[in-house]
This record gives structure tokens, sequence and C-alpha cells, in this order.
């Protein structure tokens, strides 16, 4: 379950990023400047399994990751947790970098996946689906969404909402109940499970200001230099 919503400007793009999880799940870690890699970057990681679910690195480029539910069901475990893949940014310099590097990863090894690579004018979406990896159209809206419970319907009543809604500033958007059912909102809240964190990235062409505001309405912020 995850929803993102972006825009793009002259120099670069504003990405609003619904972290959704299950209630039990502890809460991440502040996000982090992180300089140990090939390419530094931002990240929140979580707090039990490591990973995070969207990296961002000072070229630019952001890695999102949201879990996919191909036939409407949970596909089976992964070897390996899906939090490393939008780690898989900390290696490249450019949108083409990691697009090869995304292509040249053992995807067997995951669950399911959705992900979306945003870079100065550059916007792509690839699914796992635990039998290929392919890359998609991009969405004819500027919103992308995976829900675990009815998946489909999900995405169709949430990107309707969306566009009803798409002049609204991001937080606005994506915090959303305006549905009946909990289920189906942009920011869900169910029995088991809702948004647990808002990320929002701008990354212009002088620096990236990244920020994360947890549920309970905390927000740290980050900024780091942008490289050429």
């Amino acid at each position: 379950m995850c929803s993102a919503a972006w825009s793009f400007h002259t120099d670069g793009y504003e990405l609003a990023f619904n972290r959704d999880e299950k209630w039990a799940r502890p809460p991440s870690l502040p996000p982090s400047i992180e300089t140990g890699h090939q390419v530094p970057g931002i990240c929140a990681r979580d707090s039990k399994a490591g990973g995070t679910w969207l990296f961002t690195n000072s070229h630019g480029i952001t890695l999102a990751l949201l879990n996919a539910y191909p036939g409407g069901k949970n596909g089976s475990s992964g070897t390996v947790s899906r939090g490393e893949i939008p780690l898989l940014a900390a290696r490249a310099r450019s949108a083409g970098d990691l697009e090869e590097i995304l292509h040249a990863q053992t995807w067997v090894h995951y669950s399911p996946c959705h992900l979306l690579l945003l870079a100065e004018a550059h916007l792509s979406l690839h699914t796992w689906d635990g039998k290929i990896f392919s890359g998609e159209p991009p969405p004819p809206q500027p919103y992308f969404t995976s829900s675990s419970v009815m998946p489909e319907q999900a995405r169709l009543a949430r990107t309707a909402r969306f566009r009803e809604i798409s002049d609204r500033p991001f937080p606005e958007i994506l915090s959303d109940t305006a549905n009946a059912d909990p289920a189906m909102n942009i920011r869900p809240c169910r029995e088991d499970g809702g948004t647990v964190s808002f990320t929002r990235v701008s990354v212009g062409q002088d620096g990236i200001a990244f920020s994360l505001t947890d549920r309970e309405g905390a927000t740290t912020s980050l900024e780091l230099p942008r490289r050429q």
C-alpha cells in the first residue's frame, strides 16, 4: 500500500509519498543524509528491517517503492527485502544509469513491487510481478497508488479522487479521506493499517530538500547540495 504524486518544473521536480503499512509495524527512523554510498543521498530507514521505501541521491534521482499485488493477491515472500531496492539509486549518476542497474537485477529474490524513478525531466515506472520485470507506460496523471485490499478498486477510486483534487497542495491531496470506505481513501485508515508517514522531496537546480512527517505529525527536514 502506498501513494505517490509528483510535478515537474524547469530544473527539477516535487514528489510527495504516503507510506502505508500495518499499524503493528514499528515507526521508521528519522531521515538522514547517507554518505557511505557510491553516490550520497537521503532516506528514512525502516527501524526493524533496515531498508527504505524511497531514496533520493545527490544527483536528484529518486527511486520509490510501492508493493504490488498481481492478480489482486499477495505474492510469495522474497528472500531479499524489497526495502533494499530503492538503495540502488545510491549507485547511479543519471536516470539512464539507474535504468540499467534495475534491468540487471536478479528479481526472483524479491516479492512483487512497483518502482517509480524520477529525475529532472524524467519519469519511468517499472513492475516486478513475480515473473517478469518490465517497464510500463507512465500513468496518464501524476499519481500512482497500490493497495493490498481490493487493489484494482482502490486504484480506480483513489485515482478518480486525485483527478478531482489535483489542483490542491500535495499535503492536502495525500491527506484526503473523502471516500466513505476507509480502504479506498488516498490516505487509507483501515483497522489493520494505513498511512504511517508522508515524505516530500523537492529537487531544484541548487539543492534537494527532503522531509518526513510521521503519524504523530512530527516533521524532520534535511537539505543536500545537488551534484550536476
